[in-house]
């Protein structure tokens, strides 16, 4: 969820409110899959790797965390991310066009969903982070705010 310009008084209620969201959800695996990029591969702006169930298709366990995160930052007066969730992790934000040969990798041969099947491994999540983003930075600048640990 992204949150917007957010006042450093509410770090500690978003936080409160993360914990009780995370206790009521065990760590769970995950499995990185696919080359993606947002907005779409012919102009990306974000490249990414996809999130999704180890056996495959969508990882509802991180489907849950997400929507019980969004009722959680209704409750704490946050309006969650209106944005469909699109489950990955980002590997690169994009500032100028590409080369033709990250072009065409990114828009390479592609699953169903529009992400290149490839497939990197995956982890056990067991803790969900609140980050503060410098976007003012190049590259990007990120700073861990709070951790809780699922479970």
């Amino acid at each position: 969820h992204y949150l917007g310009d957010t006042p450093q008084e509410d770090i500690g209620v978003l936080s409160e409110a993360l914990d009780e969201v995370a206790e009521a959800h065990a760590p769970f695996e995950v499995a990185y899959r696919g080359l993606g990029a947002f907005p779409d591969a012919g102009r990306p702006r974000v490249a990414w790797v996809g999130i999704e169930d180890p056996d495959g298709g969508p990882c509802e366990p991180l489907l849950r965390l997400q929507r019980a995160i969004g009722r959680g930052l209704r409750e704490v007066g946050y309006r969650p991310e209106l944005r469909k969730f699109h489950p990955h992790v980002t590997l690169a934000r994009v500032h100028r066009r590409p080369s033709d040969r990250v072009l065409e990798t990114l828009a390479g041969p592609v699953a169903v969903d529009g992400a290149q099947p490839m497939d990197l491994g995956g982890e056990m999540l067991s803790e969900v982070k609140l980050i503060l983003s410098e976007p003012g930075h190049r590259p990007y600048h990120y700073i861990d705010l709070t951790t809780v640990e699922l479970g």
